[in-house]
């Protein structure tokens, strides 16, 4: 998946509702497209921003901390 720059914040909130929606069904098919997603933003320019960390944070809580 391509993003542009302008594409950032959007991408990062269309992620941050899969991930809660993924998180409550418990599907772990759909993270792993998610957890993709977010290591692509998190080496991006944008990878610092509060969203992605946020993002990254829930990932960690949820699938890695468990």
């Amino acid at each position: 998946v391509l993003m542009g720059l302008e594409d950032y914040p959007q991408v990062s909130s269309i992620l941050r509702s899969a991930l809660l929606a993924c998180h409550s069904i418990n599907s772990t098919q759909n993270t792993a497209t998610i957890v993709d997603m977010h290591s692509r933003l998190a080496i991006s320019s944008y990878g610092t921003s509060p969203d992605v960390r946020e993002i990254g944070a829930m990932l960690k809580e949820w699938y890695v901390g468990a």
